[in-house]
Order: C-alpha cells, then sequence, then structure tokens
C-alpha cells in the first residue's frame, strides 16, 4: 500500500535522490531489506523503499569504505520478498546466530556506476557546519530522514539502511553531481533509443503515480525488451501447446495464433508489478475495439529480474489470461495527449 503521508521533498521534481548505507559487497544490484525491524514493527528506514519511483537515483554509501560509492537508478517500484537480514550496528552483529528469513521489500537497479572519486566521510565531517545549519532550518519539517546525524561532538552516516538525500547536497558535493552526471550518460549511451508512444505513456504513468499498480516503468529500454520478450515466450509456449501455429508478429499486436477453426490476436503485456493494469498505445487501442470477438490479453506479471554483470535474466512470473478481449469492459484512463502545435 502507498504511504499518503506528506514528506518534505514530496511536490518538488527535484528530489530524486536517495542513499543506500550498507557494508554489502554487491552493492548497486538491488535495495533489499525488511518490511520490519526486530520487534515487527514498520520502521522508516526500510519503508522509504516505497517511495522511490523509477527513475530516482540512489548514492550508495560504502560503511566498509566509509564514503559514496556509487550511484544507481531504480527501474521499478519495489515487490515483496524475503530475506536474511543482518541489521546494522553493534547490538545487531551480536544477533547473527539468531537470524531468520522474514519478509522483505525489494527494488531492482540499473545500471550501477562507481565514482572515481567517492565523496568520503571525512569530507562530510569537514564540511560540517553547513549540514548542522541546513538541518537547523529544517527544524519545522523533522523528520528529515537524510543520510547525516548530528551528534554533538561529530556528524557520522545514519546507522539505518535507506536515506533520503536532498538534491541540496548533491548541488553541495561535487562527487555526487558528478556521479549523477555519470549515470545519465550511462543511460543515454546504453540506451540511444527514441521513446516509442508506449514509453512515454509510462513516463506518464509514473508522474502520474499510477504506476505502482499497474504495468511499471523500467528506465532502461533494455531491460524493458528482457522483459517483453521474456512475457511473449511464454504466451508463444501457451498457445503452441494449445494446438495452435503461432507467429510473432509485432503491432498492432504481438501474437498471430491460427488453427484450423479459428485466429486470435494475441496482446502481451509483461511487468514486473503485480500488473492491476497495462498501458496500450493508440493502436493497441484501435485495433483491440476493431476485433474483439478475436482479441487476447496475455498478461505475465510478477516477473523477476536477475542481473549479473549488467546482463538480465527474466524468470518466473503470473499469467493473467482474458479472452475474448473486449477492451471496452474495463477502464480506460487518458494518461497523455497528442497536441498539434499550429505552424
Amino acid at each position: 500500500m502507498t504511504d499518503i503521508r506528506k514528506y518534505w521533498w514530496q511536490g518538488n521534481p527535484s528530489e530524486i535522490y536517495w542513499c543506500e548505507i550498507t557494508g554489502r559487497e554487491d552493492i548497486g544490484g538491488d535495495l533489499n531489506c525488511p518490511q520490519s525491524d526486530e520487534a515487527g514493527k514498520p520502521y522508516w528506514s526500510y519503508s522509504l523503499i516505497k517511495l522511490i519511483q523509477p527513475g530516482d537515483i540512489v548514492f550508495h554509501y560504502s560503511t566498509t569504505q566509509r564514503a559514496f560509492v556509487g550511484a544507481s537508478t531504480a527501474t521499478e517500484y519495489a515487490r515483496e520478498g524475503m530475506i536474511q537480514w543482518i541489521p546494522h550496528g553493534t547490538v545487531g552483529r551480536r544477533k547473527v546466530s539468531s537470524i531468520k528469513s522474514r519478509p522483505a521489500w525489494r527494488l531492482q537497479l540499473h545500471p550501477f556506476v562507481k565514482s572515481a572519486s567517492p565523496l568520503t566521510l571525512d569530507a562530510v565531517q569537514r564540511d560540517e557546519s553547513w549540514v548542522r545549519d541546513w538541518i537547523k532550518t529544517r527544524n519545522s519539517e523533522k523528520p528529515l530522514f537524510v543520510p547525516f546525524q548530528p551528534y554533538p561532538k561529530r556528524l557520522r552516516a545514519y546507522q539505518g539502511y535507506l536515506t533520503k538525500m536532498p538534491a541540496i547536497f548533491v548541488e553541495r558535493w561535487s562527487p555526487l553531481q558528478e556521479l549523477a552526471a555519470k549515470l545519465k550518460e550511462e543511460i543515454r549511451s546504453t540506451n540511444n533509443l527514441e521513446l516509442d508512444t508506449e514509453q512515454a505513456l509510462a513516463i506518464l504513468d509514473q508522474k502520474t503515480g499510477l504506476g505502482q499498480r499497474g504495468q511499471g516503468f523500467l528506465v532502461s529500454p533494455k531491460l524493458r525488451k528482457v522483459v517483453e520478450d521474456y512475457a511473449v515466450k511464454i504466451a508463444k509456449q501457451h498457445f503452441e501447446s494449445a494446438g495452435y501455429k503461432v507467429e510473432v508478429f509485432g503491432k498492432p499486436y504481438d501474437l498471430l495464433c491460427s488453427n484450423p477453426e479459428k485466429t486470435l490476436y494475441v496482446e502481451v503485456k509483461g511487468t514486473t508489478t503485480p500488473g492491476l493494469f497495462v498501458l496500450l498505445t493508440p493502436n493497441e487501442l484501435t485495433f483491440a475495439r476493431a476485433h474483439k470477438e478475436q482479441m487476447v490479453l496475455f498478461v505475465v506479471h510478477s516477473i523477476d529480474i536477475a542481473t549479473d554483470e549488467l546482463e538480465h535474466t527474466a524468470s518466473g512470473g503470473q499469467v493473467r489470461l482474458i479472452q475474448p478481449w473486449d477492451i471496452d469492459i474495463g477502464e480506460l484512463q487518458p494518461l497523455g495527449y497528442s497536441y498539434s502545435i499550429p505552424q
């Protein structure tokens, strides 16, 4: 469920930054934390993961190196899972022998870029007076959920897992600016593709806050293609096993399935979310309305993504099949309009 509490950064489009504080070796692959603390109660440093949106930037602070060593981009919303968790801090480490699996939140990240000149905690401490002054000016908006704790004698990195990274902190320290710029350049160079209509709608979906219930937006077109190809593969196997000859068609539908008795047009949608709604292009909408009796909607939702050396592998997922698919039995939500600019 989405947290409807009002936070100080909400409504400010520049506040897209977060901070993971961790000692893990596979830093940057994902965010992964329990849903509650040791007593089974919600803990803000875990719950913040549910507020991260696709496209937000996560800085990674290494507790072993005492520095911000890299940054990643969120490619989805947080999903449920399981984890064996070792808490930060001396008390938490003493309980290692009694660790049990517990419900968790997981959020996929991609790509990960390393910092050429990491921002160290020592450097932040040299700028301590500025940090303390900024925190004081925001007293009326506590809690701030920032990465640093202003102890009486010295700033320390927060001992939680996830914090908010204020945009003004990124503007203040050039290593963070450089990381964000490097990350954006990596995304552009890896995914040098123009947005198609579906991707544009997905961005609108993200901006309107609907994505957590729906098909979701994956920042990387490469990652999007892995999910889409996997869903098409599952759908193709399904209809072939049912005795259909299957051709991968593309647009304005994905599969053409035929046997001596009938022909079906199958629209396939893949998503890592629970998939309570899907995104449609205008062409898909028009074609589906014109072929109601032959249309099929094949949704593969809750797909798992594993990332290894920047390569993605899709697995799992659950199938939702609507046959025949009358697109007008359901709710269409307009997420945007095409405007012809006067010449």
